[in-house]
Formats: structure tokens, C-alpha cells, sequence
């Protein structure tokens, strides 16, 4: 809060002269003022000593674990049916969603760095796995 003062500032909605100041900014003072925050965002993320690592897995994901268009068209191309695709998407879907459901319980029982290592622990399985199939 500190670093980014607006992050403290919670935003009423019963009040309409906020909204009205917000609206009564230009198209580019609009642009501007979120490049501006976006900038500080990024050099505030940069400054943590996790960040290099989140960022290189965040790449990780949307390269080779992610079932993006590339990804569905390779296996597609393969012969892989639509079905085994789908089902797949959807089972990455599922633990997309229990990982996001089981991090607070982790977090409050062990703290964050024994579930952040969990989750790597629980990501670098998983990855084996993938690895291992090409073999």
C-alpha cells in the first residue's frame, strides 16, 4: 500500500463523485494513468526475490503446458481425436481449480513457503510425468 497508494484507497459505490472524476478523464489521460500503474505493478513484481521464477514458469505455461490454439492444432495434426483433447482441457481445468481451492488451507495450516513447495513439488510431478511419456 505503500508503494502504490491506490491499492489503500477502497472505492464506494455509493459515492458518484469518484465516478464522475474518473469519468471526466480524456481517453488519454485514461491510457496514460494505466501504463503509469502498470509500470509501477511490474517494478514492484521485479523487486521480489520469487519473481524471476513465477515469470519463467508463467512462460512455462503459456509455451508447452497451456492447451492453446497451437497446442490443439499440433495435436489435431497428429491424429489425436477431439474427444481426448477435450477431456484433457478439462482435466487441466479440474486441477486448475483445486489448485486454486486447496492453496489458502495450505497457506494457513504450513505457511507460504511450504505450499509454495508443494505446489512446485506437485508441478514438477506433474511435468515429469509429461517428460516421461516421450520416452
Amino acid at each position: 500500500f505503500k508503494r502504490v497508494p491506490a491499492l489503500s484507497q477502497k472505492e464506494s459505490t455509493n459515492n458518484s463523485d469518484s465516478r464522475k472524476d474518473k469519468n471526466d478523464l480524456s481517453f488519454k489521460e485514461k491510457i496514460s494513468k494505466f501504463f503509469d500503474t502498470s509500470l509501477s505493478s511490474f517494478k514492484i513484481y521485479f523487486q521480489q526475490e520469487v519473481a524471476l521464477i513465477g515469470f519463467c514458469l508463467s512462460l512455462v505455461y503459456l509455451t508447452v503446458l497451456g492447451f492453446g490454439v497451437i497446442t490443439v492444432g499440433y495435436l489435431r495434426l497428429s491424429g489425436i481425436k477431439d474427444v481426448f483433447i477435450g477431456a484433457a482441457m478439462a482435466i487441466g481445468a479440474v486441477f486448475g481449480i483445486l489448485g486454486t481451492i486447496c492453496y489458502t488451507p495450505l497457506v494457513k495450516k504450513f505457511g507460504v513457503s511450504a505450499a509454495g513447495c508443494f505446489g512446485a513439488v506437485c508441478l514438477f510431478a506433474s511435468i515429469s510425468l509429461c517428460l516421461s511419456s516421450v520416452f
